[in-house]
Order: structure tokens, then C-alpha cells, then sequence
């Protein structure tokens, strides 16, 4: 019984101390924007870049496909869009590294990128 009570008593140590690391870390995120690159170092933890194919926009959210991955990303409802947000479109994506999901904040559509080769192929004649 005394061991269950000092598990408990660790348990609930550590729990706690994990609350206070993730709301720290929370803290210091909420201070990133995000969207300006370059950040700031501190907030090299807390935002990331992505840059790909978008392979579809549906239900708010953005999949950006490089290589044989694909990522997603939570639209901001503040998000600054330069561009159409359209499959097959060459992307930038500045977003906030979530717990649960990625928080895309700035997306910029490269309008220089080149065609697919099968876009090529199905260029009218």
C-alpha cells in the first residue's frame, strides 16, 4: 500500500511539473508571430516552414505535399494569403508548431514555379 501511495505522490509530481514545462513553453510561444521570417531564435521552437505542392484546401485546413509526405496545416482565421490556394500550386507555409496540429499563419503561392510535366502533356495544342 505505501508504494502505491509514493507512486501516486511521484505521478503527480511529475504531471504537475510537465503542466508548468508546457505552460512555459506556451508562454513563450504566444510571443511569436509566426508569419515574419525571419523570427526571432527563441521562437525557432515554436514556427516552422514548409514548402511543397498544396495537394488540396478543404474543411479549413491546407495539405502540402513534397516528396512521398504530406503535411497539414489548420488554416488561421488571420492567416495572410498571397495567391490562390489551389491543388497543384507551388507554397510557402509559415505556421505555429502545435501540440496537436500545425497553425498555418502565412501562406505565399509561387506564381514562378514551373509546371508539372503533366501539365505539360495536357497543355492544349
Amino acid at each position: 500500500m505505501r508504494s502505491a501511495v509514493v507512486f501516486a505522490g511521484l505521478f503527480l509530481c511529475l504531471a504537475s511539473g510537465a503542466a508548468t514545462g508546457q505552460q512555459k513553453s506556451t508562454d513563450q510561444c504566444g510571443k511569436c508571430d509566426c508569419v515574419h521570417w525571419p523570427w526571432p531564435q527563441a521562437c525557432s521552437k515554436c514556427c516552422g516552414v514548409a514548402k511543397g505542392e498544396i495537394d488540396s484546401v478543404k474543411d479549413g485546413r491546407l495539405f502540402i505535399r513534397k516528396g512521398g509526405t504530406t503535411d497539414e496545416f489548420k488554416l488561421a482565421p488571420d492567416a495572410k494569403l498571397q495567391g490562390t490556394l489551389e491543388p497543384g500550386a507551388q507554397a510557402t507555409v509559415h505556421y505555429k508548431i502545435g501540440l496537436n496540429e500545425n497553425l498555418a499563419t502565412s501562406v505565399v503561392i509561387n506564381t514562378q514555379a514551373k509546371k508539372t510535366p503533366h501539365e505539360e502533356d495536357n497543355k492544349p495544342q
